[in-house]
């Protein structure tokens, strides 16, 4: 059945399906564009800003290290810097940053990025400090060296090559972590599936079991199980939904 009603969010979405890019909608378009997605893909639904554009800012990592200061106290505190954010930091006790690089993309939908004097969203290292933590919002995060602007490439590959990520040591680091990572994403779609699964059930070629797969584009790899329930995520709670 298509859905015909959807959680209240801001004028603008970002859909994003499997193995896609993501698009930017108007809600008054994203019950149409939701049923057609949702007919092949699972599909994430993320609120984007009250206006089609918004104050983008990417973190490349790894991150730089952002030194302490003190306080009018003597009390050692962070700076107010996007690589200190809450939400980077509870990240980071899943994704191995350190031996991995790519970048995180922070959205502050309350701004419109209209109001920036200058023309492309800056890299965020040491250097952009924020007043508030909460007008700013993860978007999403990629790994892998961004082809997408010359400033975050260049970015990336100096990290890439001052923290030395291509090492034997580093490597397989960043293999164990992301075995690590495979694993916990297979225990939360193991937990939202509508039919439970063993710990041997795979969608493999011709599997006729009930999980709603999808085959990577491009790679000969088993298709992946996704969450076969509504899902939302607010704030700091997962619930599951009835839409």
């Amino acid at each position: 059945a298509d859905l015909i009603i959807v959680p209240p969010l801001e004028n603008f979405v970002m859909i994003t399906t499997w193995g896609h890019e993501s698009t930017i909608v108007n809600t008054s378009n994203v019950l149409m564009a939701l049923n057609e997605a949702l007919s092949h893909s699972a599909v994430l639904l993320q609120a984007y800003s009250k206006r089609n554009e918004a104050e983008i800012v990417y973190v490349t990592f790894p991150f730089d290290k952002v030194e302490e200061v003190s306080d009018e106290n003597g009390e050692k505190e962070a700076n107010m810097n996007l690589v200190n954010h809450p939400a980077l930091k509870k990240l980071s006790e899943c994704v191995d940053f350190e031996h991995s690089c790519g970048y995180v993309t922070f959205i502050n939908s309350a701004k419109q990025f209209s109001e920036r004097q200058d023309e492309s969203p800056p890299i965020c290292s040491t250097n952009i400090e924020v007043t508030s933590y909460d007008d700013w919002k993860i978007l999403d995060m990629y790994f892998g060296v961004p082809l997408f602007g010359p400033e975050v490439n260049k970015h990336t590959c100096d990290l890439l090559l001052s923290r030395k990520l291509c090492t034997a040591e580093s490597l397989t680091a960043l293999t164990d972590s992301h075995r690590k990572l495979v694993l916990y994403l297979l225990d939360f779609i193991a937990e939202y599936q509508i039919v439970p699964m063993a710990e041997d059930d795979y969608c493999g070629p011709g599997d006729s079991k009930l999980f709603v797969c999808q085959q990577m584009p491009g790679t000969s790899l088993p298709p992946v199980p996704y969450p076969t329930r509504n899902l939302m995520f607010s704030a700091t709670s997962l619930t599951e939904i009835t839409v």
